[in-house]
Order: C-alpha cells, then structure tokens, then sequence
C-alpha cells in the first residue's frame, strides 16, 4: 500500500507558493479602485428579490448549480464515506476483526480481507 500523505504536506507547498504574492505592499492601494455596490456586498450576491416576492437566483449562480435535476420520485441521497478510519480501530461488519481501516462494502464498514474489490 502507498503511504499516506498528510494535508500538512500540501498545504506548506501552497503556503511556498502564496508567500512570493504575499510580501507585495497593498498600502497604496487605492479604495476607490472598488465599487460602492461591491462594498456594500450587493454586486456579490447572487439572490435579489423578484417582484412577486420570491428570490430568485441567476442560473449561473453557484447556488443555482448545487440544485440538481432529478427525475420525479427519486430520492435526494446524503454522501456516504467509502473508507473510516479510527484511531483505536472499530470491528470489522463482516469479521468481527478490530482493525484501523476499514471500507464501505453494502451496508456496512468490513475489512481489507473481507472487501470485495
């Protein structure tokens, strides 16, 4: 198995890259370069009031995009993991087995040896 890479790792690479950006000067930034709409948060928001009283949101909205079209009598399911991991180990569904990690298989969380892959 590959080893586990931690997000610490990614994110001190991001932060390399963001410091040659950082250490420019925005003091002679200029407040006036922005909009009174944009300031007050009016220009940003994707929502406004339609006339018959109902929000109505632009369809290239984020908003707009996390509605998705499902055909009638389709449940909206929630996510669901596909891998736990625990540090002082959970049994194993199918085994019984304490073990650190394990994956979604049906209903449940089994072992590396009981998963089907």
């Amino acid at each position: 198995m590959v080893r586990d890479r931690s997000l610490d790792e990614f994110a001190a690479a991001d932060a390399d890259a963001e410091s040659d950006g950082a250490n420019r000067d925005d003091s002679n930034r200029d407040d006036a370069d922005c909009t009174s709409d944009a300031r007050a948060g009016e220009a940003s928001d994707p929502s406004s009031e339609s006339p018959d009283g109902e929000t109505a949101v632009a369809a290239d909205s984020p908003v707009a995009a996390e509605v998705p079209d499902l055909p009638d009598g389709l449940p909206l399911r929630p996510a669901v993991s596909t891998m736990d991991w625990t540090s002082g180990g959970a049994p194993c569904a199918a085994c019984g087995t304490h073990v650190e990690r394990r994956w979604r298989d049906g209903d449940g969380l089994v072992c590396a040896d009981c998963k089907e892959w």
